[in-house]
């Protein structure tokens, strides 16, 4: 069992952090959509559990960026083109996992009251000096604008997983070397 990544497979770590936050997205996800239509107390708490998870998945994000960044990427034995298309459909996925938490959090801080985003009952990024993070303009305006972002950058993360999910599922039908890459240890 190879913990660090190699030239022709990834690692455990990498396929952990790859299983833990898929799961959590799905997850979150899931819980996102169905909390839009709740009423009463018991939105607000699946909004604070929203929020401290979205902060959660954020943090694992910048582990994996890290993570790639200090560990060689397999080489990938394709076309140029399908080389190309895997290495900016991950630069997708890295940004996504970035800018929609960060959207989130903005937009909360621009709503909430009192202005800060729990994180599992603890204070998480509270206002400096009285003012967030985004002092410009009025309040309801930015949280506007990045309720937006976080909207369309979740539907967009949809597409890709549809499309990362079905270009995975092909290639473990064909079990070709891609497949093992992903799913096996590799020297």
């Amino acid at each position: 069992m190879k913990w660090m990544n190699t030239n022709k497979g990834y690692g455990v770590i990498s396929r952990l952090l790859h299983i833990i936050v898929a799961i959590l997205l799905i997850v979150q996800l899931s819980v996102g959509f169905w909390m839009i239509g709740l009423l009463g107390d018991s939105k607000a708490l699946i909004y604070s559990y929203h929020k401290s998870f979205g902060l959660f998945i954020l943090a694992l994000a910048w582990c994996r960026l890290v993570w790639r960044v200090i560990n060689p990427v397999p080489k990938l034995n394709t076309s140029n083109f399908s080389g190309l298309l895997a290495r900016s459909i991950h630069c997708v996925f890295y940004s996504l996992l970035l800018v929609i938490p960060i959207s989130g959090w903005v937009m909360s801080t621009k709503v909430s009251s009192p202005p800060y985003v729990p994180y599992l009952g603890y204070l998480a990024f509270p206002l400096i000096k009285g003012k967030s993070v985004c002092i410009l303009g009025h309040p309801y305006d930015w949280a506007i604008i990045f309720s937006n972002i976080h909207e369309y950058t979740v539907y967009f993360l949809l597409i890709c997983i549809v499309l990362h999910t079905i270009i995975a599922y092909r290639h473990a039908k064909m079990k070709n070397e891609i497949y093992k890459r992903m799913f096996s240890d590799q020297t």
